[in-house]
């Protein structure tokens, strides 16, 4: 079993790997949805099992309270595709 220290390193290492081999794809992603809002268009979120919680969080944090951001954005989840209400 490992200890907290080692959970905690293991988690700096993911987190350093991702900052070195992600970070611009996600600036890309972002601008992309962005630009998107910007637009009127919609940003669609799907998952299967625990990719599906995934989603259902994403578009929630885009729905809810954003602080200063008095606006919401339009978020579809994956039981509205699945019911065909697109």
């Amino acid at each position: 079993m490992k200890d907290v220290k080692h959970i905690i390193q293991d988690s700096i290492q993911v987190k350093t790997a991702m900052i070195e081999n992600c970070a611009g794809n996600i600036q890309i992603a972002a601008q992309v949805m962005i630009d998107a809002i910007k637009a009127s268009r919609k940003i669609l979120w799907c998952g299967n099992g625990g990719s599906a919680a995934d989603a259902q969080h994403m578009a929630t944090e885009l729905m809810a309270d954003l602080g200063d951001v008095t606006i919401c954005i339009p978020s579809d989840d994956t039981q509205r595709i699945q019911e065909g209400h697109l």
